[in-house]
């Protein structure tokens, strides 16, 4: 049973973060973005991670509805 929820857990992590278990264990402890996939193209699979950047709204930008997300990336 305990693996199948292992299974079920990994599998949940991988679809909502695009990473798996190990990915995060190993960002953790390196303290970078790792992805073990990268091997498969030659690269490192941990890397320094890209900083996110913040777009801060003011009163003359309207923010985008979900709709208006969904038609942006459909096109």
């Amino acid at each position: 049973m305990l693996v199948a929820g292992l299974g079920v857990s990994s599998v949940v992590v991988h679809e909502t973060t695009g990473k798996g278990i190990i990915d995060h264990t190993a960002s953790a402890a390196t303290k970078k973005d790792c992805r073990l996939p990268r091997a498969l193209d030659n690269q490192p699979i941990c890397q320094d991670p890209v900083p996110n950047k913040i777009q801060t709204v003011t009163g003359s930008i309207k923010p985008s509805t979900v709709s208006e997300i969904e038609l942006r990336y459909r096109q």
